[in-house]
């Protein structure tokens, strides 16, 4: 079984220290979050996604899903 856990399951830590964390504890795979501000905002470039990407897999875990609270403020219809 793969095992995965959200960025929210951390507080406010950096995603490096989230992922190097995650990877300690066990599990294969990290859930990010979108946020206005943060590592993954509503302004992030390809080019910082991927910086995202490459970061988490030089932790050892890959990125299982993407979760936003965003749409609490901004609604989808």
């Amino acid at each position: 079984m793969k095992k995965g856990i959200s960025v929210w399951s951390f507080g406010n830590m950096k995603l490096r220290d989230i992922f190097t964390l995650s990877k300690t504890a066990g599990f294969i795979g990290v859930e990010v979050a979108l946020a206005e501000e943060g590592d993954i905002n509503l302004n992030s470039t390809p080019k910082q996604l991927s910086q995202v990407k490459a970061l988490a897999a030089d932790c050892g875990v890959k990125l299982y899903s993407l979760a936003t609270g965003l749409y609490w403020k901004y609604s989808l219809t």
